[in-house]
């Protein structure tokens, strides 16, 4: 499998970047938008604690809780475009407490690397059986979760049921 590349794009317009954002999540039911999809920060206590988020997108969350006060964030997704676009935000703004890598991540922390972080967020990146299988692989690497298993127009769930499972 090809990981990303370290380059870099001579600009990355708002627009595209919204446009791309749009297109690759409508597919899966997105009930945020590029402009809202750092909302839910606000509820995590990240400030002078590590964190990981798996299948971290263009990073937006990522980026949003190292500006909050993370002592460091590593965002980890497989998709080259998303980690380019998440490397690119980060340099623009200078953020130092923080990285981006592509790859697999039940690769990297099964296979490649063994590193704990204060803090995990796996937020809308599979359904309620892939989330609990996540964890069940993946509990080691971080004593507190972040879990959002729920902007699939799929899920048969309730609103109340679903709070209920993540409780």
């Amino acid at each position: 499998e090809e990981y990303c590349e370290d380059k870099k794009f001579p600009k990355y317009p708002y627009e595209e970047t919204k446009e791309y954002f749009e297109n690759m999540h409508m597919a899966v039911g997105l009930r945020r938008t590029y402009e809202n999809s750092n909302i839910r920060v606000d509820s995590i206590d990240c400030e002078n604690k590590t964190l990981v988020e798996l299948g971290c997108n263009v990073g937006l969350i990522t980026t949003e809780c190292a500006k909050k006060g993370a002592k460091y964030c590593l965002g980890i997704d497989s998709m080259i475009p998303v980690i380019d676009i998440a490397k690119f935000t980060v340099e623009e703004q200078g953020l130092k407490n923080i990285d981006f890598i592509c790859h697999e991540f039940y690769d990297y922390f099964e296979e490649t690397v063994s590193d704990t972080y204060d803090i995990a967020l796996i937020l809308s990146i599979g359904n309620y059986v892939e989330v609990i299988e996540t964890l069940e692989r993946l509990s080691h690497i971080a004593p507190v979760w972040y879990v959002e298993p729920t902007n699939h127009p799929s899920h048969e769930h309730s609103k109340e049921e679903i709070k209920k499972w993540g409780e």
